[in-house]
């Protein structure tokens, strides 16, 4: 029996669709991404693609669902966890302007941040002071090599709670060496496992966790690189190389630094304005004192 699908999740949208698409062929897949998904101007009773769903999969929760059921609308709803990982990528975050919303670089379009660069630059730190601080002790001073199992036990806890299958999940991505592209840009094989898992909720069947899939991987063209100190630390693959729309941003940790910091002096950057998203460091922290 045909099914109309609806999948709502972030910038993992169209991936863990297009998995599902050719899990289930026979079923009707309509990828909407969540800023669409709250929105009451697109997502109500009025829209057939929501109207006509008999199943919500989201990562990003059920918004205005009580709205919604009040006629009658009562799809199988599935929740997933969004897949998100900084273990790989500790130092990146995002960076926001306090009352001003994100503060992107004018040439450099992902938001993307250095926790280390952004908090030297507001500190008044030399460029070649900032470029001295990537390095394993102080990588451990800021507790970067805690990130991987305390983000990992974050998933096991998403998973959980989402009632899927962590032990299909994890173990088996984990084995395919470094499967994040940026702190929550997931690899294509991730994405698609995420659906296989989803496909067992969805119908019992375990046999879709050997299903192989062919998905177009569309988060891969952002980079943020494996520090080397890191990559050391995880034996794997690292270096100072950030890739924007499949190009190389930047060759070297010392282009990046330059780049930010000609950036935030632009756009009147400083630590009054400017807050770091995630833990915090401090420069006693970086300076070891």
């Amino acid at each position: 029996m045909k099914k109309n699908i609806i999948v709502t999740s972030n910038c993992q949208t169209g991936g863990i669709a297009g998995a599902l698409t050719q899990l289930f062929p026979e079923h009707k897949i309509s990828p909407v991404h969540t800023t669409q998904a709250r929105n009451p101007a697109f997502f109500n009773r009025n829209n057939p693609t929501v109207a006509e769903a008999d199943v919500w999969i989201s990562s990003e929760g059920f918004p205005n669902i009580d709205a919604l059921n009040e006629g009658g609308w009562r799809p199988q709803l599935i929740s997933f966890a969004s897949m998100s990982f900084r273990g790989f990528h500790p130092d990146s975050t995002y960076l926001i302007r306090r009352g001003g919303g994100p503060l992107n670089g004018k040439r450099f379009e992902p938001a993307y941040h250095s926790r280390i660069v952004a908090l030297c630059y507001m500190h008044g730190i030399s460029r070649d002071e900032t470029a001295s601080f990537f390095n394993r002790d102080v990588f451990s001073r800021l507790n970067y090599f805690d990130y991987y199992r305390s983000q990992k036990s974050a998933i096991e806890r998403a998973f959980m709670k989402s009632e899927l299958d962590y032990a299909s999940f994890f173990p088996k991505i984990q084995r395919q060496g470094v499967f994040m592209y940026t702190i929550n840009h997931p690899k294509g094989f991730v994405l698609d496992q995420i659906a296989r898992i989803v496909a067992v909720k969805l119908t019992g069947q375990k046999s879709f966790l050997q299903a192989e899939l062919n998905t177009i991987d569309t988060l891969s063209g952002t980079l943020w690189p494996i520090y080397p100190a890191i990559g050391d630390y995880y034996a794997v693959p690292s270096s100072y190389v950030w890739i924007e729309k499949n190009k190389v941003r930047f060759n070297n940790l010392e282009e990046f630094i330059d780049f930010h910091y000609q950036t935030y002096e632009e756009q009147g950057l400083t630590k009054e304005n400017g807050s770091l998203q995630g833990p915090a460091i401090t420069i006693d922290a970086l300076r070891g004192k």
